[in-house]
């Protein structure tokens, strides 16, 4: 076995363990919500969890090449992976999404420092959720964005 498939192989071996773990904890999730135990933990945290595990499953087998390639194929998947411009192109793209990331974190962090002095307005438990989601979700456009504006302009 050559070395792009090996790459590309174990890429679909950690994708399938991703996802199945990923169902089993969507399903343990499920269940726990279902029995409504007293947990110190609200159990949807676990169905995300589960959730989380699937998506990067899925991409995980994307990436190897879901439908097993052939050798060229796969030999062609296994290049274009490792080539440096993309290698390149997609560090700096993760390189901008850490520092959007590390910046609205700052932005939070300021902000509930100012407003347990009392000179901003306290976050109500649903805008710190949300804040807390865009602090996950703008980085990841920043760097999808990043990649698709690199991969024109290089």
């Amino acid at each position: 076995m050559s070395t792009h498939e090996a790459l590309l192989s174990r890429r679909r071996r950690t994708g399938w363990a991703l996802g199945a773990c990923g169902v089993v904890s969507c399903a343990v999730g499920a269940t726990l919500q279902a029995l409504r135990p007293s947990l110190p933990f609200d159990p949807r945290l676990v169905t995300g969890l589960g959730i989380v595990l699937v998506g990067l499953g899925v991409a995980s087998l994307l990436r190897g090449g879901l439908p097993r390639p052939s050798g060229d194929a796969a030999r062609r998947l296994g290049v274009e992976e490792l080539d440096e411009r993309n290698v390149a192109i997609r560090r700096l793209a993760g390189s901008r999404a850490f520092f959007v990331s590390a910046a609205l974190t700052y932005v939070l962090l300021i902000w509930v420092s100012f407003a347990s002095n009392g000179q901003l307005p306290t976050l109500s438990e649903d805008g710190l959720w949300w804040a807390l989601a865009a602090t996950f979700v703008i980085p990841l456009g920043v760097y999808l964005a990043s990649v698709i504006h690199s991969q024109r302009v290089m």
